[in-house]
């Protein structure tokens, strides 16, 4: 029979593993969760025109950019007359009034979120999805993101069958680094304006 020392040591053991399990998920969890906040609050301004709200943003351009081929990511219109659902993408870019001025001031308005490398990096000041000048913000010292996709949805409201709105189904999965097993997906919808 084993000693009472080494079954409270495997308790100890065991009680020990199961702590740095809980801990590590509940990390998981709020990182992304926080992420997913953080992209979702952005992606809900994109198109956003200050206190104008015809502004020379929502007038002269889609507030959606190009995609690393140099085509239209995603266009609001092109959604808006389609029955079917759009294509999904991991790198998004988008542009809203962040200094709440009613104009269109260029690159400083630019933001951008995409998934490579196995994180999450957040970009500013325009450019494409290829370039170089993307940060990483996602924790990549304890997790590994395996997925952060941006799906355009198109969808009429229940009063007015005429009355189309579009939205955006951000997808976010992750796993933890020392122990892939516990993984976790997050999902979020955001109607843009």
């Amino acid at each position: 029979f084993p000693s009472h020392d080494t079954c409270a040591s495997h308790l100890f053991s065991a009680i020990a593993r199961s702590r740095m399990t809980s801990i590590s998920r509940q990390h998981l969890h709020q990182e992304l969760e926080t992420l997913l906040n953080r992209i979702s609050r952005d992606l809900r301004r994109s198109g956003h025109a200050g206190h104008n709200a015809f502004g020379d943003l929502l007038q002269a351009h889609n507030p959606f950019f190009i995609d690393h081929y140099g085509q239209t990511l995603l266009s609001l219109h092109d959604i808006e007359n389609k029955d079917q659902d759009s294509n999904s993408y991991d790198c998004i870019l988008l542009a809203y009034d962040a200094n709440e001025n009613g104009l269109d001031d260029g690159n400083d308005e630019r933001f951008g979120y995409r998934f490579t490398e196995n994180t999450v990096k957040i970009r500013s000041g325009g450019g494409n999805c290829q370039q170089s000048g993307w940060i990483r913000i996602s924790d990549d010292q304890t997790l590994s993101i395996t997925r952060l996709s941006f799906r355009p949805l198109r969808y009429t409201t229940g009063l007015n069958d005429d009355w189309i709105r579009c939205s955006i189904l951000i997808e976010l999965e992750a796993a933890v680094l020392t122990h892939p097993e516990q993984s976790l997906q997050l999902a979020q919808w955001v109607t843009l304006p």
